[in-house]
């Protein structure tokens, strides 16, 4: 599957079962994770991990935290602060529900 062929076949489905909040954090959160605009990125992660736990998909789960640790390693330089998170992800991203997701070979990047 392309990287990012299932993240557009992600928000449309989203987008038809009327989960319009989950599907415009999913289409726009990776351009406000490169921004410089962190304290609002930083407001949107908790929700979008809760919309993605509540929705019980752990592949968006992985699609969020990816993100969300590119914010704060590429953008913020938190590199050592965050290898726990990233060692986390990682672990939780090949898992048996989430190994097929296109993500999980981002979270070895991070």
């Amino acid at each position: 599957m392309e990287l990012w062929a299932w993240v557009e076949d992600k928000e449309e489905a989203l987008r038809k079962q009327g989960e319009q909040r989950l599907a415009n954090l999913v289409a726009d959160f990776p351009g406000v994770a490169l921004s410089l605009r962190y304290q609002e990125f930083d407001a949107l992660v908790p929700e979008a991990l809760a919309l993605a736990r509540a929705h019980r998909d752990p592949w968006l789960e992985v699609y969020f935290r990816h993100w969300e640790l590119q914010s704060r390693v590429f953008g913020r330089m938190h590199g050592e602060r965050a290898l726990r998170d990233a060692v986390s992800l990682v672990d939780f991203s090949h898992g048996k529900e989430t190994s097929s997701c296109p993500q999980s070979v981002c979270t070895v990047q991070d």
